[in-house]
């Protein structure tokens, strides 16, 4: 098997998981453009389900259209996995992402450094804690808030992981100034990561 650290780690794993909706992949990259629009089809039909809503075609071609947009702003965003979290009708999905990388450095510091992210001055303490039970192994956990120049209060959960056998670290993240939304979705966002796990490609 060819080693992670020989090329891009996410060209070895993705970051999966088997718990379906209200969780949607979404794709990253312009040279997805045919797959997002059948990504944003299919995933604009099972959102309506999802929420009751009988998928006609006037409602899936209204958000498909929505989909395709909202997915474009993060074509190039720095990440290699995305996922939408759309618990509640009628409201836009929020977003979320993975980076795989090979592993370097001390765990535990490359762990803190993962889940404080590039946020530079927090407006409350830096608290990792330890974030155990999931299925890429324990992992560490920090909910972050800082103020935004431009956007104003902005709030972040991440999780780090450093998955030995595989040879990758791995980062799960949500971030946005929707603090209320976010803050209420903690438990939500805890389940999801401990459903990850590493694929082969």
């Amino acid at each position: 098997m060819v080693q992670p650290s020989d090329i891009q780690a996410h060209v070895v794993f993705m970051v999966d998981s088997d718990t379906e909706e209200p969780w949607f992949p979404m794709p990253l990259g312009e040279k997805h453009d045919d797959w997002r629009e059948n990504w944003a089809g299919e995933c604009a039909r099972a959102m309506l389900l999802l929420h009751g809503e009988r998928p006609k075609r006037r409602n899936v071609k209204k958000l498909r259209d929505w989909l395709v947009d909202f997915s474009r702003l993060f074509s190039s965003f720095p990440a290699h996995y995305a996922y939408l979290f759309a618990p509640e009708p009628g409201k836009p999905p929020h977003q979320a992402f993975a980076v795989v990388s090979a592993i370097e450095g001390d765990r535990e510091t490359e762990l803190r450094t993962m889940v404080r992210g590039n946020a530079e001055e927090l407006s409350h303490p830096f608290a990792p804690e330890a974030f155990p039970g999931g299925r890429l192994g324990e992992g560490m956990r920090a909910v972050n808030r800082w103020h935004d120049r431009e956007a104003g209060p902005m709030i972040s959960v991440r999780y780090g992981w450093r998955v030995e056998e595989s040879g990758v670290d791995v980062v799960f993240y949500v971030v946005g100034h929707e603090v209320d939304f976010i803050t209420a979705h903690l438990a939500d966002f805890d389940a999801y990561a401990r459903t990850l796990y590493l694929k082969e490609l």
